[in-house]
Order: structure tokens, then sequence, then C-alpha cells
């Protein structure tokens, strides 16, 4: 198919968007970093998407070749219509726990915590929204008024809500937008938003979905016993499994192990959860060296440990703890009868830092590989809308087709 797809994915500290091609090939590239503010806005997300699409579509491209766009986000971040946002890291007032343990299918949600949290935070802005939303939901919105909310796979119902849950949780249905699955066609682009960022034609808008499945998506983690690392301002290792294994309190393999069902119906996600190792780190280095870019700043604290010994030991915790959830991660893998794997799948901003991946590499001593398009989630959105426009009659034909890998790091031996 000849065009391409405008990908976008909103993440905690920035927009990234791509033009990609049905063969996987990025086009062009931009990211557009959020200003820190106490108080964040939905509408940020729109201004960040009309700057990005505005300098894409001025890279000598034929605007007649844009195809569609799809937009992912990450989540349970809440937003209301009128834009007032509660981000998926936020911290909340905490919630009376017999709410969720009298209500098994409650407490199962990822979103429903966070609804109520907002609800109880923001009563006046909650009664006077027409919709609430995720981040990927609300931009969709704003660009076609179509009101929806993503669905990955059926399964992911109880990971969102019901509507017994939410009359027990006093929580308004109709502030919800219906279900749609990743990857449909949610509406055309407004007019007046193809004038604003200069483009020649209405294009329909596709459902992405949450960040992490177009991650797994944009890695191809989508074979039992395939390993991604989703490494931003969070960090995630995931395992994609054909088998739920026992989970009981007293197993510490599975112990702080998050399971969700995949995008892939039978296929499931087992992950676990480094909440801030790139916002550590970033922490780290704009306060100590804010001038100097990721890649030196981690070779010389990697070469030369005497120079800053506070920011070389924070190095060293940070891989300790990634090499942890990953031999967790694969001891699960060996335990339900998985080949051992050959690499990880690496994704997000901190798969741009060779010099890191590198390192992580020789500590863990696993291969690790970088796709084509270092954000993976914008593959994974590729993926999504073409197979919305019927080039694809899968993900995992898409996928198959699209990702592809660009170089792989493997361990060091001193």
């Amino acid at each position: 198919m000849n065009g391409t797809i405008l990908c976008v994915d909103i993440g905690t500290s920035s927009l990234k968007s791509a033009l990609i091609t049905s063969e996987g090939n990025v086009v062009a590239y931009n990211r557009e970093r959020f200003q820190e503010t106490e108080n964040f806005q939905g509408e940020i997300w729109f201004q960040a998407f009309a700057a990005s699409a505005t300098k894409l579509l001025n890279c000598n491209i034929s605007k007649k070749h844009i195809l569609g766009i799809c937009i992912s986000g990450n989540g349970p971040t809440i937003s209301a219509s009128s834009g007032e946002t509660l981000l998926w890291n936020q911290q909340v007032p905490q919630i009376s726990p017999e709410l969720f343990s009298e209500n098994p299918n409650i407490s199962k949600s990822l979103f429903l915590p966070r609804l109520v949290a907002f609800k109880n935070m923001y009563p006046k802005i909650w009664e006077n929204a027409t919709y609430v939303f995720s981040a990927a939901e609300y931009l969709i919105w704003r660009l076609t008024n179509k009101a929806v909310t993503i669905l990955p796979e059926e399964r992911f119902r109880s990971t969102y809500w019901e509507d017994e849950s939410l009359k027990k949780l006093n929580l308004q249905s109709e502030k919800l937008p219906p279900f749609v699955f990743s990857g449909t066609q949610v509406g055309l682009l407004k007019k007046e938003i193809v004038q604003k960022i200069n483009l020649t034609h209405e294009i329909p808008v596709f459902a992405g979905a949450p960040d992490f499945i177009v991650a797994m998506i944009g890695t191809n983690t989508l074979q039992p016993g395939n390993i991604c690392d989703r490494a931003g301002t969070s960090e995630g290792i995931n395992l994609c499994i054909d088998i739920m294994p026992k989970i009981n309190k007293n197993n510490s393999l599975t112990k702080n192990m998050r399971f969700l069902p995949s995008v892939i119906p039978g296929l499931y996600n087992a992950s676990l959860l480094i909440a801030d190792s790139g916002k550590r780190f970033s922490m780290f280095r704009k306060k100590y060296a804010n001038n100097i870019d990721y890649e030196t700043f981690v070779s010389s604290l990697i070469n030369f440990p005497e120079r800053n010994p506070e920011g070389t030991e924070l190095l060293n915790k940070i891989v300790l703890e990634v090499k942890d959830s990953t031999n967790k991660i694969l001891a699960l893998c060996k335990q339900l009868g998985y080949p051992t794997p050959k690499a990880i799948t690496t994704t997000g901003g901190q798969g741009k830092n060779h010099t890191w991946l590198q390192y992580k590499s020789s500590a863990i001593g696993i291969n690790i590989q970088v796709t084509n398009c270092p954000d993976a989630e914008l593959i994974g959105d590729a993926v999504l809308g073409f197979m919305g426009l019927g080039l694809y009659n899968s993900i995992q034909e898409g996928a198959s087709k699209m990702v592809k890998i660009s170089k792989t790091f493997f361990p060091k031996r001193d």
C-alpha cells in the first residue's frame, strides 16, 4: 500500500509521532515534550499533536499519501472532556479497601480505582463533564468529535469496567464512552484540524491501544516466550505466555507480577514493573549534568566512576533492579516450558541510549535488540492503522511484516 500512517503515542513526558509505511519504514519522526505543570490539562496533548503533525507534514512528504492517523496513549490516565487530567502516576487519596475487597470484579479493574479517585478529587468537574476518557481517547475525540473507549480485546472488559461495577461505585455510565476495538476506524479528521495542520484531505482516525499493548505489537511480543523491555520514564519487563501459571501469595516467583490478556486471543502478558527507573536517572542527570546528553553521561559514569560515585551507584542500582525483574521473567519462562529466549527486544526512550543498552546487556547476560523504530509503540500504531485500512488481516500478520530488528547488543565478558 503506497502511503503512510501518522502514528501518535502519548507518553508521560512527551508526545511521539511518526509517518510509517506498510513495510514498517519510518519516513519522519518527531517528539514534542510537555511542559512541566502542577495541573496537567488534556489540551496539552492536542497542542502537542498539532505542533508535531505540522512538523512531520513539512518534511517534503506528499500529503496525499497520508492514509490515516492511529493514536495510542498511557493509561490509566483519566481526563475529563473539559481537560482536567489525573495522570496514571499521580498520587491519589486512599480509597476504602472494603469498597473493592467486597467486589471482586471491581478489584480486577485498572481504571475503576482511578475513576473513583478522580470523582472524589474533582466532584464538580466530574458532574459537569460530558465524557471521561483516557489520554488516547481524549485526543481522538478532539480530532473527530467521536467519543469512544478503546478496548484492546474482549477479555479486557474486566480490567476496564462493567455496568454492574459502575452502579456499585455510583459512577455514571453515560460519562464513559462506548467500547471499540483496537484498529477500529473511529471517524474522520475534522475539517478545521485538516486545515490547521495543512493537510490536503480528510483522513480516517483509528483507535490504537494503551501504550503497553502497542509496545507488545511494535516489538512483536505476540508469540509465547517472546520478551520485551518497555523502558522509558517507567520500565516493564514483559513476557508473552499461552499458559496462566498458578498464582498464590506465597509464590515468590509470581509475587508482584501482573498478568493481563494479550491483544491476541488465547495469549496473555506477564510483566514486572519498575515504576520509575528512567525518571530517577533523568532527575539525577538534570540535577548534576543537565547540559550533557544521556549517552555521554552514562558513558562517563561507567568508564570514570570516581568522577561521580553517586551517579554510578544509581546506575548500578537501576541495572540490578532490571536484572532481578528479568531473571524472574526468565524463570517463569522456564517454568512454563518455553525455550530460553535468545534476546529481549527493547522500546522507549532508554532504547535510544546505546551505551546504556550495552551496559544492561552485559549486566543481565542476555542479548538486547532494538527495532527499526526505537519507540516501538509507533510501529504498533502503524500495524493497527494498516489493519484498519484492510491491508493486513490480523495484528500478528501486520507485526510479522513490519517489525524489524535494526541492532543487537551482545553481553561483553570481562
